[in-house]
């Protein structure tokens, strides 16, 4: 019994030093469960647009920033990188969550315009006004999302055919201006957390946030918690041997 007492001991340090290594960045972390909760707490309308996709023409969709919980955080944006499925306010959704670089570069260019031009992150610039600056950030994302990193409204599987407001020509110049603003390489997205929540049911959001002081991503949540949990565990279980001896 003594020995595998001996080896108790030796095993549980290891862990807790893994799971301490795994908080820091130090180990590969194992992927979280991908079921997760999100709640569309509420949107901002942007104009009505024309559009094809998919070689289907003339069809039309509203833009909007939509507000978002997305498990336990509350402060988050999002877009729709989804034409074909539609999402209600006030609803909560299961879906899953995947981490914006786990994606093609057509979603890390996405993540990217959102954390650089979003409204609802304060990004908007003066003289331009918030149904605007939501319009020609939805139509940069699903130009490319839709294109595969491509650039050119005017052709390819997402195509504007108009913006119908008093602000058309504005709109249609900003999401160009977006478009062409985007690095050849993109080291950072400006988003403190971003990810895409996915369901079969219901549109697919890009979300993310830029809060002043970095929040760990709740994986990372995770394994800092059991790190020092661990950390806890050793202490108590060294004052209770030292009270006994």
């Amino acid at each position: 019994m003594r020995g595998a007492r001996s080896k108790l001991n030796l095993v549980i340090p290891v862990l807790c030093i893994w799971g301490a290594l795994l908080a820091a960045g130090g180990l590969a972390a194992p992927s979280p469960a991908l079921a997760s909760e999100m709640q569309v707490l509420d949107w901002t309308l942007g104009y009505q647009v024309q559009y094809d996709i998919n070689g289907n023409r003339n069809q039309t969709a509203y833009t909007a920033e939509f507000s978002v919980r997305v498990d336990d955080f509350s402060d988050m944006v999002a877009y729709c990188v989804d034409l074909l499925q539609t999402i209600d306010k006030g609803q909560t959704y299961k879906v899953n969550l995947d981490p914006v670089m786990a994606h093609p570069v057509s979603t890390l260019q996405a993540a990217w315009l959102m954390g650089h031009y979003a409204p609802g992150l304060g990004l908007v610039d003066s003289g331009v006004s918030l149904k605007a600056g939501i319009t020609a950030l939805q139509i940069a994302i699903w130009e490319v999302i839709y294109d595969h990193a491509g650039t050119d409204l005017a052709s390819g599987h997402f195509v504007l055919k108009n913006v119908y407001g008093s602000e058309s020509a504005l709109v249609q110049q900003l999401a160009r201006q977006y478009l062409a603003s985007l690095p050849d390489n993109i080291a950072s997205t400006g988003l403190t957390i971003a990810g895409v929540a996915r369901s079969g049911k219901v549109q697919d959001l890009l979300y993310g946030n830029k809060s002043s002081g970095a929040t760990p991503e709740p994986g990372s949540m995770l394994l800092f918690g059991s790190a020092a949990a661990c950390v806890g565990w050793l202490r108590r279980r060294k004052a209770r041997s030292a009270a006994q001896e």
